[in-house]
């Protein structure tokens, strides 16, 4: 069950991650995102500085672009799984994915207006498009 905490994001579990965003357990071959419209992950962890804020921009994104993304988190250490699946390697690290398209990875933190610019690029006028 996807818990919904404070700062507007929700973080998943693998199953919430198989039924919400890809099901690579059942389709390892085909990771085709299931979501209904784009999304990011930001893949964190509880001691990361960095982490923490990135956190905070991404819940003021989450309610600037509400209606057009959904905003999920993934702590490595309690989800070491998925962080495999994606390659994580730094923290923290964003996997931004549009609908049909590849999905793009971004690491470090990054200044909040940098982070709108590139969501606005990849993301909302992606979907926007279609």
């Amino acid at each position: 069950m996807t818990k919904t905490i404070a700062m507007n994001t929700a973080e998943l579990t693998p199953q919430d991650f198989i039924e919400k965003v890809v099901d690579y357990k059942n389709k390892p071959s085909q990771l085709n995102y299931l979501g209904d419209k784009p999304a990011i992950i930001n893949f964190y962890a509880d001691g990361c500085k960095p982490c923490k804020n990135i956190e905070k921009i991404l819940s003021e994104i989450s309610k600037k672009f509400k209606s057009k993304l959904h905003v999920y988190k993934i702590n490595i250490d309690r989800e070491p799984e998925l962080s495999i699946l994606f390659g994580i390697g730094g923290l923290p690290t964003l996997v931004l994915i549009p609908q049909n398209e590849e999905p793009k990875i971004i690491q470090g933190n990054i200044p909040k207006k940098d982070l709108i610019a590139i969501i606005e690029r990849i993301l909302v006028k992606s979907s926007e498009s279609k």
